[in-house]
């Protein structure tokens, strides 16, 4: 068979609904590890990082750097607008299933298929 590059459509969920761990994931995807190590200490959803504000970020979760805080809320804009792709969130063992299910590789052999049809099972089947 032949594979046509077909364009890839990514799964994507609300910033709003991550929890906590899923919030953790995607602050180190982002490139900042130190807040989602602060951002665990505080419990911090999806929920509350989508109204996050620069105050919070400077006084409680103690972002000092300016570039930090602006990163991570262009990031958060973003993600509000568009969503935050599954891929960017997933735990990678989820990740690692979810890709080995889809490949060829994971489909039945001839040999794992169903065997015990009978013959009016057969004859029903080819009607």
């Amino acid at each position: 068979l032949f594979r046509r590059d077909v364009p890839v459509v990514q799964r994507c969920r609300a910033l709003s609904e991550l929890d906590v761990h899923e919030t953790c994931r995607l602050l180190k995807s982002i490139e900042l590890p130190d807040v989602g190590d602060k951002a665990a200490d505080f419990r911090l959803d999806g929920h509350m990082l989508s109204v996050i504000t620069e105050d919070d970020l400077k006084k409680e979760l103690k972002v000092e750097s300016r570039l930090q805080r602006s990163k991570l809320l262009k990031k958060v804009e973003e993600y509000n607008i568009n969503g935050v792709p599954a891929s960017v969130i997933e735990d990678p063992e989820e990740q690692a299933r979810s890709v080995r299910a889809e490949t060829f590789d994971e489909r039945p052999t001839f040999d794992e298929r169903p065997t015990d049809l009978t013959v009016e099972d057969s004859k029903l089947a080819h009607k």
